[in-house]
């Protein structure tokens, strides 16, 4: 079996529309919890938003940092939308995407707080717990969207040296 084979051919099982809707839903929910949260000069949120900050590589920032929200949402949406499609196609387990994004998140609040080294230096720089919270949900997303991913399209792929005996049997 070929690598990716699962993320580009599909199974014999009908399409699931889980990921295609969920992962756009609550990337936009934490993408708002975000904005509203945003952390000093919206830092957090920017860095939150990776799915929809590509934006603005491509039409250039907008004019003031209250027009951010709008091009980043609809951006994250549709690539949120191409990223639970190709879940959905590799029948990925919603129960384990939502364990590896839990502990993702628990990791990413860990190591965004400990960047100032004491928690009430943390808060003061950027205002609120919550701030942190948005932002490390998001990056426990991406983690876990990665990890599910690249062990979906691994799946079935033999160990180094025997890929003869797996095509025989």
């Amino acid at each position: 079996m070929m690598p990716f084979m699962g993320l580009v051919q599909g199974g014999p099982h009908p399409r699931r529309l889980r990921f295609l809707v969920i992962l756009p839903l609550v990337w936009a929910a934490l993408c708002w919890f975000g904005w509203v949260y945003p952390g000093a000069d919206r830092s957090l949120f920017l860095t939150g938003s990776l799915t929809g900050i590509w934006v603005f590589f491509v039409v250039g920032e907008p004019a003031s940092a209250e027009n951010l929200l709008l091009p980043c949402m609809i951006a994250g949406v549709a690539t949120s939308m191409v990223l639970g499609y190709l879940l959905d196609r590799a029948r990925a387990s919603l129960l384990l995407w939502s364990l590896f994004a839990l502990v993702g998140a628990n990791v990413a609040g860990y190591i965004l707080l400990q960047g100032y080294g004491d928690f009430d230096q943390a808060i003061a720089s950027n205002g609120s717990f919550l701030a942190y919270a948005a932002c490390a949900a998001q990056l426990g997303g991406y983690a876990a969207t990665v990890l599910v991913l690249i062990g979906k399209a691994f799946q079935g792929v033999p160990p180094r040296g025997q890929e003869a005996a797996w095509r025989i049997g």
